[in-house]
């Protein structure tokens, strides 16, 4: 995985406290990656594959295909 950082308003930071306190997720991380992996998905359907992304087998995730040489 890739690392970066994101800065985020504390209302958010204190709602993912929440869902991590109620055992909802394990982490900020993958409170991230869930909103991330969802915004994603939505706006696959709407737009991205007029920007050539595509789907990865059964996993559903999304990647940009690799060039090839």
């Amino acid at each position: 995985m890739k690392n970066i950082t994101i800065n985020i308003p504390y209302n958010y930071e204190e709602n993912i406290q929440k869902l991590i306190e109620m055992k909802l997720i394990a982490n900020r991380s993958e409170a991230i990656r869930i909103a991330l992996r969802e915004f994603l998905q939505r706006e696959y359907n709407k737009n991205l594959k007029i920007l050539n992304f595509i789907k990865c087998g059964n996993t559903g995730r999304l990647t940009l295909p690799v060039p090839k040489p």
